[in-house]
């Protein structure tokens, strides 16, 4: 009978089937350490009473002592053998498990976070992403425009569209930046593009005609007006709502045995929203913070009175009658928006002709790579399983008395605990680096350092997450350990 994995299914707390798995192990775990200590008590005496059951004709002392020597040394030479074979065994059965339970302490808590959607929702909640979500579109809006005005009369995609084109690319940027650039190795930086408009003028064809772009009205609006609009358009709580939705629907479709189940985005909330007067109030928001209107443009306006959001503030009569009469035309429109948006038909290309289709067995999970995520989290919670059994192995070759027992169960919770503290005070350090040294460099110069910021700022809030688990576990093993080697002080030693 084959093991489900949603039986070990992250939730908001702990299950009955870890709860029961964790208790087993524990029991195993005392009930092994029990029996190999009484077993181990019982190695030494079992000589004597042997010895002493069987009959000896009697012999003269001088003469009976020659073979109970000889038999003594043979017998410690055989036990000293045993023993040392033993201890042997028992020191690579200990850094087998001082090296699986270091991974196991890494993998589980892998598995048990990054496999939790509430992770996720605090990570995004944590670092104010849904309040800063208009001040960040804006900003993106505004750069990205700014990138593509930058980069008007290029074509970076087409670099070898014909010899001529190569050729004075090459002599304007010389053979290793147009080999870098062309490869998308890195952007090229202003002086670059530059220097290679005149050479897209003349022999190949530009991203822009210089016809395309914004209307006057949208291209005026500042990033302030743009975080105004979206802030009254997009309320943060339905975008949070419907965020930590696709979260749970997202894990939720990692749990479903069968077809996975649509994911969608529920558009009725936000409807109810500018239907109410958003949209509106958006709009007066935005041109009443413009300069008045001179004649000129009012008699633009009158001629086409919303052709394109007006570039200057007209009179609030002439306002108002713009807003009555925009408003009507936004309501026709706000009511053609769907009850929802399912989300997978849109990723899937579904009911469009020529659409990709996912592709069999091409991704790096597989043909199902759902299934495929079920059992990598299955044997992640599975994992502490190998060190225990190799902790058992340790106790049984290397466990002599109660003081052997404190001594290698102490050293090597003690060493597994330390170092994985170190690990995890080492890890943002050098997580930070790692950004600073291989990612902030290599970001797509399309998108804004602040929308950058805070996507690096959730990541971080996740690693930190992991490793604040990891840590605190670790702590408690040194703890543990540090308890059973204090244990040797009050457990004497054997007398022989």
């Amino acid at each position: 009978m084959m093991i489900e994995p949603t039986l070990l299914s992250q939730g908001g707390g702990p299950e009955p089937t870890h709860l029961i798995l964790c208790g087993s192990l524990l029991l195993i775990i005392a009930l092994a350490a029990i029996v190999l200590f009484l077993l181990r008590r019982q190695e030494q005496p079992w000589r004597v009473k042997a010895e002493a059951a069987i009959p000896r004709p009697a012999q003269p002392e001088e003469v009976s002592k020659v073979p109970r020597i000889k038999k003594g040394y043979a017998s410690r030479a055989v036990g000293f053998t045993i023993n040392l074979f033993s201890s042997f065994v028992a020191a690579i059965f200990a850094v087998l498990f001082f090296v699986s339970a270091l991974l196991t302490l890494i993998l589980f808590n892998v598995g048990r976070q990054l496999f939790d959607p509430d992770l996720y929702k605090r990570a995004l909640v944590e670092q104010g992403v849904y309040e800063k979500f208009p001040a960040l579109v804006a900003d993106q809006m505004t750069f990205q425009l700014a990138y593509a005005e930058k980069r008007a009369g290029t074509d970076i995609e087409n670099m070898t569209a014909s010899p001529e084109l190569e050729a004075c690319l090459r002599g304007a940027l010389g053979d290793e930046a147009f080999e870098a650039i062309a490869a998308f190795e890195r952007e090229p930086d202003d002086a670059e593009i530059e220097g290679m408009k005149p050479c897209f003028a003349q022999y190949g064809e530009t991203e822009s005609d210089g016809g395309g772009g914004p209307p006057p009205g949208l291209a005026t609006l500042t990033p302030a007006d743009w975080e105004a609009i979206l802030s009254h358009l997009i309320p943060s709580a339905w975008m949070q709502a419907q965020t930590e939705s696709l979260i749970d629907q997202a894990f939720a479709s990692l749990e479903s045995d069968g077809p996975a189940p649509p994911i969608t985005i529920s558009l009725t909330a936000l409807r109810e929203h500018l239907a109410g007067g958003a949209a509106v109030e958006a709009f007066l928001q935005v041109v009443r913070a413009r300069p008045p209107c001179n004649e000129e443009q009012l008699a633009a306006l009158a001629i086409e009175p919303l052709g394109d959001l007006p570039t200057c503030r007209p009179p609030e009569a002439i306002l108002d009658a713009l807003a009555q009469e925009g408003g009507e035309i936004l309501s026709e429109a706000i009511l053609d928006i769907p009850d929802e948006v399912n989300l997978s038909k849109a990723f899937q290309g579904e009911g469009e002709p020529g659409a990709a289709q996912p592709s069999e067995g091409g991704g790096p999970f597989g043909n199902n790579p759902r299934q495929t995520l079920r059992w990598i989290r299955v044997g992640l919670n599975l994992s502490p399983l190998l060190p225990i059994v190799l902790l058992l192995l340790v106790t049984l070759f290397g466990v002599r008395s109660w003081r052997g027992w404190l001594s290698w169960w102490g050293a090597l919770f003690f060493f597994v605990g330390f170092t994985g503290l170190g690990m995890a005070l080492v890890v943002l350090p050098a997580m930070n680096w790692a950004i600073d040294a291989y990612v902030v460099g290599k970001l797509p110069p399309s998108i804004s350092p602040d929308l950058a910021q805070v996507g690096l700022d959730v990541g971080r809030y996740i690693v930190r997450t992991l490793v604040t688990w990891i840590g605190g576990e670790a702590g408690v093993i040194a703890l543990v350990g540090v308890a059973l080697l204090l244990g040797l002080f009050f457990v004497r030693p054997k007398r022989k």
